[in-house]
């Protein structure tokens, strides 16, 4: 069985740049945003929107200790970052040019 999704409207789209950065997909569904919290954000992140948390941290050996130290590792390109590309990517009919520019504005939204 094949399932297939409504296309997002320009609204709905719309709603996602506008809640998502304040209070992720929930805000986005309070918004009326009929879709899975995945589906959003899943839209966030091919639309370029993320939020703030995107370090990755690894805990030392007293974690769970109350001693607080932290290693923040990368803050690595996110997922999110990654999956846009991947998507801009396999744009259909995007020329070259189109792509090094749309490339460039999702690497410097996320730096």
């Amino acid at each position: 069985m094949t399932r297939t999704w409504a296309p997002w409207t320009p609204e709905e789209r719309e709603l996602v740049k506008r809640h998502y950065l304040a209070g992720g997909a929930a805000a986005v569904q309070a918004a009326g945003v009929n879709r899975t919290r995945k589906a959003i954000k899943w839209r966030a992140s091919i639309d370029g929107v993320t939020r703030a948390n995107t370090s990755k941290t690894v805990f030392g050996p007293d974690h769970g200790t109350g001693n607080t130290s932290t290693l923040s590792l990368f803050p690595a390109r996110p997922k999110r970052v990654t999956d846009a590309l991947h998507a801009l990517a396999e744009t259909p009919g995007l020329t070259e040019r189109e792509y090094l520019r749309r490339k460039a504005e999702i690497l410097e939204a996320h730096t």
